[in-house]
């Protein structure tokens, strides 16, 4: 019906089927599962083990820090100027920035395909949110600077499971 061929369709539905929200029935199609609270869960945690690395190695690699440091700043001026479009920009960078740093190709490559954006809570402005996010990006900027891996890895997991918190306060 759309002229689509059916190679990138079957890839999209292994990739769904492979996130878990789709499940493929051979010869019978697939059906819808849908995103719950486990599939939000599960995906948080995973972000956290995650992430939580990519900084804990960035601190011990001694690696240089100015990408991270320079979407930090422009994601400081943008929640300064209430433009909730740039910040989520900067937002994805300043985590992208760290991935990169951390040096290692495979947690980058899983990071960059769960990245799912931000993650809101019910009643609360994407201002509100960034202003928040740039409080636990400040503490984790300073533990990235001061190589303290131990501090680090405790604020990206922190930062990661209170996003997962906000966005299930929208299955209450």
């Amino acid at each position: 019906q759309l002229g689509v061929s059916i190679t990138p369709v079957r890839e999209a539905f292994q990739i769904l089927n492979s996130e878990g929200l789709v499940k493929l029935r051979p010869n019978r199609g697939a059906k819808v599962c849908g995103i719950n609270k486990k599939n939000i869960q599960d995906h948080f945690e995973m972000r956290a083990i995650l992430e939580s690395e990519a900084a804990a190695k960035v601190c011990q690699s001694g690696v240089d820090l100015s990408d991270i440091l320079e979407a930090y700043n422009k994601a400081v001026e943008a929640s300064k100027d209430n433009n909730a479009k740039e910040y989520t920009n900067y937002n994805q960078a300043f985590h992208v920035a760290i991935w990169n740093s951390a040096g290692n190709e495979k947690i980058k490559s899983v990071l960059s395909n769960m990245w799912s954006g931000l993650s809101m809570a019910v009643q609360v402005s994407e201002e509100e949110y960034a202003k928040l996010s740039m409080v636990e990006h400040e503490e984790l900027m300073a533990a990235l600077v001061n190589r303290d891996t131990r501090k680090a890895r405790k604020l990206m997991r922190d930062h990661i499971l209170r996003s997962m918190n906000d966005i299930l306060t929208r299955f209450e």
